[in-house]
Parts: structure tokens; C-alpha cells; sequence
């Protein structure tokens, strides 16, 4: 999926203005991460993406459709095609592994086709090999709250899985984890990204990680975009400028 994003502005009902005139495109299975200082506009982005906040000014342009001018059915049908991973992975606590990843079906099939005791037994399997790529098969029984942070996202990346997305919006997915999960919860992303030919946009705050993964880096300060480079080809004094007050 091609996401194009022309002239983006944001400004909150308080006049806080988040973004500013921001373009940027990204093709059909590239790579970016997102980086800057806190409240430089990077979350405000992300959730004009995937249709949560409406922007004030710009476009959002996805396979040529504008996701800002879509609504009701078409805006679902759209979305249903954007991967979320969060830093809080929004799983329901109470309920099993298998449920929870039955859920990422829920936007193209309705709620009660992918509940546990109705869903089909072709879904069901589905759910089980999103559970078995990410390394859960074993887990599907158990409540959601009995795992750790890093079993939790991977739950929360097999969820995705089931959407069927064609671009994954992760918004800081490893930022609660320790360095370890950290790490083999990012190799199986981008793995599973790379295998399905996926767009990815993620948010990075750990610049250990952002020399590990990164491909293409995005900067962003104040609301704007400050740089839009290849990762390699990104000197550390432009990331140090970033974040220096």
C-alpha cells in the first residue's frame, strides 16, 4: 500500500498546534522510523494515520484514497487494512490468547464471527498460525493477563496478523520491554513485515534499537519534519540536534 501524506496539519481545540505542513510518501513495503523529543508531534501522526484523530489541514492518501475524507463504511473498510502495535498492547485481560487474536478479524468479519465458541473452524486455524509464526501456539488457552510484556506483544502482533494489513503502524511496541524481549519482539516484526511484503512506520525512543532496525529515518521536532534520510546515511550529530533543547 502506497500511504501519502501532503501538507498534514494539526491543531487541538486548546490551539496546541501538533503537526505542521507535514509530506512525506512512503511505497509499498518500505520501512520508516519515526524519532524525535517528546510531544514533537510523532504520536498526533500516527493516529491521524490510522484515522483515530482527523487532521486539520492536508491530506492522507492511501492507494489514492483520502483517508481524511473518508467516513462510515468506506473509512472501516480502510482501516481494517492498517496494522496497529502498540506500546500497551490494548488486549482484553480476562479472556484467552486465541480470543484475543481472533479479534484482529473483527473489522472485515463483525464482532461475532470471531468470537471463540462461534467462530469457524477455518478462522480458528488461522488464529492458531498467527499464534504459531509469533511462537505461541502452546499459549492459546491461557488468559492474556497470565503472560509476560513481550508474550503480550506478540499476541498483540499476531492480532494484527489476522487483519489481513497491508501497512503496520507501530506506535513505540517495545518501549515497556526489557532490552532482551525488546529485541526478539522487533526481529519478529520486521521479519513478519519483510515475509509479507507490509509497510511499516514505527516509533523508536531506544537509539540502540533505531541502529539496529532502522532503514529510513524520519526525524520530526516541534511538529515538523526536520529530516527524512536513510538511516546509514544519517550522521549522529543531526540525531543528537534533535533532541538538544
Amino acid at each position: 500500500m502506497e500511504i501519502r501524506v501532503e501538507q498534514l496539519g494539526k491543531i487541538y481545540p486548546d490551539g496546541t498546534r501538533a503537526i505542521d505542513g507535514i509530506s512525506f510518501k512512503l511505497s509499498p513495503g518500505e520501512q520508516v522510523t519515526l524519532i524525535g523529543p517528546n510531544g514533537c508531534g510523532k504520536s498526533t501522526l500516527m493516529k491521524c494515520l490510522i484515522g483515530l484523530e482527523p487532521p486539520t489541514a492536508g491530506a492522507i492518501r492511501m492507494d489514492a484514497l483520502d483517508l481524511t475524507a473518508l467516513r462510515g463504511r468506506a473509512l472501516r473498510r480502510l482501516r481494517a487494512r492498517i496494522g496497529c502495535v502498540f506500546q500497551q498492547m490494548n488486549l482484553v485481560p480476562n479472556l484467552s490468547v486465541i480470543q484475543n487474536v481472533l479479534f484482529g478479524a473483527m473489522g472485515r468479519l463483525g464482532y461475532w464471527r470471531t468470537l471463540d465458541l462461534t467462530a469457524s473452524a477455518a478462522l480458528r486455524a488461522q488464529a492458531m498460525s498467527a499464534l504459531e509464526r509469533v511462537g505461541l501456539a502452546d499459549l492459546g488457552g491461557r488468559r492474556t493477563s497470565h503472560l509476560s510484556g513481550g508474550q503480550q506483544q506478540r499476541v498483540a502482533i499476531a492480532r494484527m496478523l489476522m487483519q489481513d494489513a497491508r501497512v503496520v503502524i507501530a506506535d513505540e511496541p517495545v518501549a515497556s520491554l526489557d532490552p532482551r524481549a525488546a529485541a526478539e519482539v522487533m526481529d519478529l516484526l520486521c521479519e513478519i513485515v519483510e515475509e509479507r511484503g507490509m509497510s511499516l512506520i514505527c516509533i523508536l525512543h531506544q537509539m540502540d534499537l533505531v541502529a539496529r532496525y532502522a532503514r529510513r529515518l524520519v526525524g520530526m521536532r516541534a511538529g515538523r519534519i526536520e529530516f527524512d534520510l536513510p538511516a546509514d546515511q544519517c550522521p549522529g550529530e543531526r540525531i543528537e540536534a534533535l533532541y538538544r533543547s
